[in-house]
C-alpha cells in the first residue's frame, strides 16, 4: 500500500516544469485555457482517481485477509508454546519429586558420593532445566511482539477511510475545497502583485520627476522632528524627577512605618509592664483584705467552740463538727461541680477531646492568629502600595496621552503644510507647461501660415498683434467646432471596440493534458505501444501482482517467514 502511495506511476502523467529564465517575466494566467480543456482534464483526473481509489481498496480487503489468517496462526502457535511449556513446568515437578526415589540417572550418579557433590549435580541439572525455560520464554515473548504488532497494523488499517465510504469522500471534498480556495488565493495576489507593480512604477516615475523639489520640505520636516524631540527630552526629565520624587515619597513611607512599629512596640511593652504592676497591686489588696477577715471568723468560731467546749458535752462537739465536715463538703462538691461545668464549656468551645489538648490548641490559635494578622498587614502594606502606583501610572498614562496628542496634532499640522506646497508646486509646474505649450503652439501655427512666404530678418510689434488676432479667430473657430461636434455625437453615443482580439494571447508554460502521452522524438524503427508504455494507466492485474510482491517484502523484512 505504501509503494503505490509513493509511486506515481499510477496517478497520471505529471507535467514538466516550466525552463526558469528571466527573460519576459509575466504573471500566470489560468484564464488562458479554455474552459472544454479544463473540464477534459477535471475528467480525466477523475477517472485516474478512481481507478487508483478502487485498486487501492482492494489492496487494503487483501492487506486485511492477510493479516487477520497471520493473527490466526500466530494465536494458535501462542496456544501450543503455552501446552508445551505446562507440558514441561509439569515433567518437571514430577521429576523433582521423585528423583530421590525412582531416578535411575540421579541414583548412579549420586551413589556413594558426599551431599556437597550432590548438591553441585543438582544445581546443574536446575540450571539446566532453567536455560531449557528461558529459551521457551523467550520464543513466547517474540510471538507476541508479533502479535502486538499484526494488531497494531490491522487497526491501522481500520482507522484509516476505506475509498468509496462517507468519511473518503467528505476528506476529498475538503481537499478539493482547499485546494479551490488556494488557486482563488493565489489569483488574488496575482492581481494584488499586479496592481501594486503599477503603482510602484507610477510613484518611482513621479518621484523621479519631482526629485529636486522636496529638499526645503525634508529641512522643514527635520527642524520639527528636532523641535519634538526637544519636547520628549523634556518630557522625560520630567518623568525622572517624577521616578525620583516617587521613590523619596517611598523611602519616607517606610521610614515613618519603621518609626511607628517601633513606638508601637514600645508602647505595647510599657503597657505589659503597667498591666503587670496593677495585677501585682490588686493581688496585694485582695491578700491584704483576706488576712483582715478570715481570721476573725476563724478565731470567732474556735473562740465559740472553746467557750462552748467547757460547758457543752462530748457529744454535742462531735455532732458540730461533722455537721462542719458536711458542710464542708458540700462546698468543696459545689466547687468540684463548678469546675467539671467550666472545663466542659472550655473543652467545647476549644473543640478538644480533653483539657490535656487545650494548651496545643491556644499555642495553635497563637500561632494562626500571628500569621493571619501578618498576612493582614502585608495586604494592607499591598494596598497601600497598589494604590500609589495607580496614582503614578494614572498621572504618567495622562501625559503620555497629551503628549501623543500634541504628536498626533504636529503630524497632522505637517501632512497639511505637505499637502498645501504640493498643491501649489502642481499649480505652478500646470501654470508653466500650459504657458510653454501656448507660446510653443503659437509659433506653430504662425510657421504654418508663413509657409512658401520670405522671413523677414526683423517682426515690428503690429505684425505680431495682427498675427496673434488670427490665431485666436482661428483657435476660436476650432473650438466652436469641436463644440459643435460634441452636441452631434454625445459621450456613449457611439459602441466601444474590443481591442482584445489583437492582443496575443500568452499559452501557459505548465498546460499539459493529464494522462496524455509524453511527447518523444519519434524514431523510424521506434514501436509506437512500446514509447506510450509508461503513459497506460496501471490495470487490475499489474496492480494486484505489485501488492503481493510489496506484502511478500514486508514480511521477509518483518522475519514473519
Amino acid at each position: 500500500m505504501s509503494y503505490l502511495r509513493s509511486s506515481r506511476e499510477g496517478c497520471g502523467r505529471y507535467a514538466k516544469k516550466p525552463n526558469e529564465s528571466d527573460e519576459n517575466p509575466s504573471f500566470d494566467d489560468d484564464t488562458s485555457i479554455p474552459l472544454q480543456d479544463q473540464i477534459d482534464n477535471l475528467r480525466a483526473k477523475i477517472s485516474l482517481k478512481e481507478k487508483y481509489n478502487k485498486a487501492l481498496l482492494e489492496e487494503v480487503s487483501e492487506t486485511n485477509a492477510g493479516a487477520a489468517t497471520m493473527i490466526t496462526e500466530l494465536t494458535e502457535l501462542n496456544q501450543k508454546l503455552r501446552e508445551d511449556l505446562q507440558h514441561e513446568l509439569r515433567a518437571e515437578q514430577f521429576a523433582v519429586k521423585k528423583a530421590l526415589r525412582s531416578y535411575r540417572l540421579f541414583q548412579l550418579a549420586v551413589s556413594e558420593k558426599d551431599a556437597e557433590y550432590v548438591i553441585n549435580w543438582l544445581d546443574d541439572k536446575i540450571f539446566d532445566a532453567c536455560k531449557t525455560l528461558n529459551e521457551g520464554l523467550h520464543r513466547l515473548r517474540i510471538m507476541q511482539n508479533k502479535l502486538q504488532e499484526a494488531e497494531t497494523q490491522v487497526i491501522f488499517l481500520e482507522s484509516c477511510p476505506v475509498p468509496g465510504t462517507e468519511p473518503w469522500e467528505r476528506k476529498a471534498e475538503d481537499d478539493r475545497i482547499a485546494l479551490e480556495s488556494a488557486i482563488e488565493n493565489t489569483k488574488a495576489t496575482r492581481d494584488a502583485c499586479k496592481l501594486l507593480n503599477n503603482k510602484y512604477r507610477e510613484i518611482l516615475v513621479f518621484l523621479k520627476g519631482e526629485r529636486g523639489k522636496w529638499p526645503h520640505m525634508m529641512a522643514n520636516m527635520e527642524r520639527s522632528l528636532n523641535q519634538l524631540k526637544k519636547e520628549l527630552a523634556g518630557l522625560e526629565v520630567m518623568l525622572d524627577d517624577a521616578n525620583r520624587f516617587r521613590d523619596e515619597a517611598f523611602e519616607k513611607m517606610k521610614l515613618v512605618e519603621e518609626e511607628a512599629s517601633a513606638n508601637r512596640k514600645q508602647r505595647r511593652g510599657q503597657m505589659n509592664k503597667m498591666k503587670k504592676s496593677v495585677e501585682k497591686a490588686l493581688d496585694a489588696n485582695t491578700a491584704k483584705y483576706q488576712t483582715k477577715d478570715n481570721p476573725k471568723e476563724r478565731t470567732s468560731i474556735t473562740g465559740r467552740a472553746l467557750d462552748h467546749g467547757t460547758s457543752s458535752t462530748f457529744g454535742q462537739a462531735d455532732s458540730t463538727m461533722m455537721q462542719q465536715k458536711v458542710q464542708e463538703m458540700k462546698v468543696k462538691q459545689a466547687q468540684v461541680l463548678d469546675y467539671e461545668e467550666r472545663a466542659n464549656k472550655i473543652v467545647d468551645i476549644m473543640r478538644v477531646p480533653d483539657l490535656r489538648y487545650c494548651p496545643k490548641r491556644l499555642k495553635t490559635v497563637r500561632k494562626v492568629t500571628e500569621v493571619l494578622n501578618e498576612e493582614l498587614a502585608l495586604k494592607e502594606e499591598m494596598r497601600q502600595m497598589q494604590l500609589i502606583l495607580e496614582h503614578f501610572r494614572y498621572t504618567g498614562i495622562q501625559e503620555e496621552e497629551e503628549f501623543a496628542g500634541k504628536c498626533v496634532e504636529k503630524e497632522q499640522e505637517i501632512a497639511k503644510k505637505e499637502d498645501e506646497v504640493q498643491h501649489k508646486e502642481k499649480e505652478r509646474h500646470l501654470k508653466g507647461t500650459t504657458a510653454c505649450d501656448l507660446r510653443f503652439s503659437l509659433l506653430s501655427v504662425e510657421e504654418m501660415f508663413n509657409q512658401g512666404k520670405k522671413k523677414p530678418l526683423g517682426r515690428k510689434q503690429e505684425d505680431i498683434r495682427l498675427m496673434m488676432k488670427k490665431i485666436s479667430e482661428k483657435v476660436q473657430g476650432l473650438v466652436d467646432s469641436v463644440e459643435g461636434l460634441r452636441k452631434e455625437f454625445p459621450e456613449g453615443s457611439q459602441p466601444q471596440r474590443s481591442y482584445a482580439a489583437y492582443v496575443k494571447l500568452n499559452v501557459h508554460a505548465r498546460l499539459v493534458r493529464v494522462g496524455g502521452a509524453e511527447e518523444v522524438e519519434v524514431d523510424d524503427d521506434s514501436d509506437p505501444d512500446a514509447d506510450l508504455i509508461d503513459s497506460k494507466v496501471p490495470n487490475r492485474e499489474e496492480l494486484k501482482s505489485r501488492s503481493d510482491k510489496f506484502y511478500a517484502q514486508a514480511l521477509l523484512r518483518k522475519g514473519i517467514r
